[in-house]
């Protein structure tokens, strides 16, 4: 599973400025978690989520190390998709 929610996610988290509240980042981020829920389901593992979006970050990275900026913005968007999957448990 872990190797289609990458593929998900890369054409959020592919994109340099993935992180950013710009609108567009924002849109590629929810249709994501859409296709996360179409293809995978709301039960999926949030630590597989977190996991392959710190591969994303660590490729675009390449050979710098993840620092407390980045270590948030994994952090911060995990949790938002955590309680998107939750919403969409209930539903």
């Amino acid at each position: 599973m872990s190797d289609k929610l990458y593929e998900i996610l890369e054409g959020w988290a592919g994109v340099e400025t993935w992180h950013t509240p710009h609108p567009c980042d924002q849109e590629r981020f929810y249709r994501a978690m859409r296709n996360i829920v179409k293809d995978l389901g709301a039960n999926i593992d949030i630590t597989s989520f977190e996991e392959a979006l710190r591969q994303h970050v660590e490729n675009q990275l390449g050979d710098a190390e993840l620092n407390d900026y980045w270590e948030k913005h994994i952090s911060d968007h995990t949790l938002r998709a955590e309680t998107i999957l939750e919403y969409e448990q209930t539903r």
